[in-house]
């Protein structure tokens, strides 16, 4: 991976080009799925659970209903990497019918949690950040200003309520969204084989040479 300097706007790691990183772990890997926060969908008909990637149909029944962002924008890059915080199938959602993904919000020497970072507006990621975390809203810029690297704020209701600093890649800002929530409120769970086909979809998108 090469290193790249890229300009820095407020001191926040976002380029000239007012793009960052969005760092997926779970379903989000699947760039099919990524989509789905970016274009927006339609609730099933028959409101159904989410039947992941690779099921027939649309982008509704395969994921559910999403409002979309602003800008739809697809992503102009992704990258591979690896995180060194552990992850955890917990509670159960009601969009796929069992246990999700969670990022631990501290990290964990010694683990390699593969990711996908995508590369897209700012304004986009905060968009798809407000959809996980059920704000009726985007999370504004503001929230960027004082979150270093490894910190992070909650941003609304829902499970997914953490936007989550990572260590800037390639000079840039490195977002997530994962729970504040512990153990003892949202445990470990089981997830559904359409879930777990979701992320193992977007895992075989990965080129040869990044493996």
């Amino acid at each position: 991976m090469c290193s790249v300097r890229v300009p820095s706007v407020g001191g926040m790691g976002i380029g000239d080009d007012g793009q960052a990183w969005y760092v997926a772990y779970g379903s989000n890997q699947c760039r099919d799925r990524l989509l789905a926060y970016l274009d927006g969908t339609v609730a099933p008909i028959d409101g159904a659970p989410a039947a992941g990637m690779g099921a027939p149909g649309s982008a509704s029944a395969r994921y559910g209903p999403h409002r979309d962002c602003a800008d739809a924008t697809p992503p102009s890059d992704d990258r591979w990497i690896e995180l060194d915080r552990p992850l955890r199938f917990r509670g159960t959602s009601p969009r796929w019918g069992g246990a999700v993904a969670f990022l631990d919000l501290e990290p964990r020497p010694g683990t390699a949690t593969p990711a996908r970072a995508w590369l897209l507006g700012v304004d986009q990621i905060l968009g798809i950040v407000a959809q996980e975390s059920r704000r009726p809203d985007d999370v504004p810029r503001s929230v960027l200003a004082d979150l270093a690297p490894g910190a992070w704020a909650r941003v609304g209701t829902g499970r997914y309520d953490a936007l989550l600093r990572l260590d800037d890649l390639e000079g840039r800002l490195a977002l997530t969204v994962t729970t504040t929530r512990t153990l003892a409120h949202l445990p470990e769970g089981e997830p559904v084989p359409a879930y777990l086909a979701t992320i193992a979809a977007g895992r075989a998108e990965r080129p040869p040479e990044a493996r």
